[in-house]
């Protein structure tokens, strides 16, 4: 008689802890950007350059490139991956991208609307 409490129990937390489960890719979908942040394409030109747009811009020494998953990216891990991808872009104050937001779709139908 004692185990069938200690069962339901069990199934309760199991039960909770799928939920929980289940609700963290909403939650990381939901990105709010510093107000700061412009938007563009982004095109990769080479070690260290990225084309927002149509204007070439420097990455900062100390870049914060984001992909999709909101995961840091090494700077070096995109060169000539990324052609016209939309972006959320922020410089510091020699003009320089210090941080990169690749957008999701779902961003980006954002942004159009």
């Amino acid at each position: 008689m004692t185990a069938a409490p200690a069962l339901r129990r069990l199934l309760a937390v199991f039960a909770v802890l799928a939920m929980w489960g289940t609700s963290l890719p909403v939650l990381a979908q939901l990105r709010i950007f510093p107000a700061n942040t412009q938007v563009g394409k982004l095109s990769v030109i080479g070690q260290g350059w990225v084309r927002i747009d149509k204007t070439d811009f420097p990455l900062a020494p100390g870049v914060q490139i984001r992909n999709q998953q909101n995961l840091i990216v090494l700077p070096m891990a995109v060169v000539g991956e990324y052609k016209d991808l939309p972006v959320r872009v922020q410089w510091d104050a020699q003009g320089q991208i210090w941080k990169l937001w690749l957008l999701t779709e779902g961003e980006a139908q954002a942004l159009a609307k």
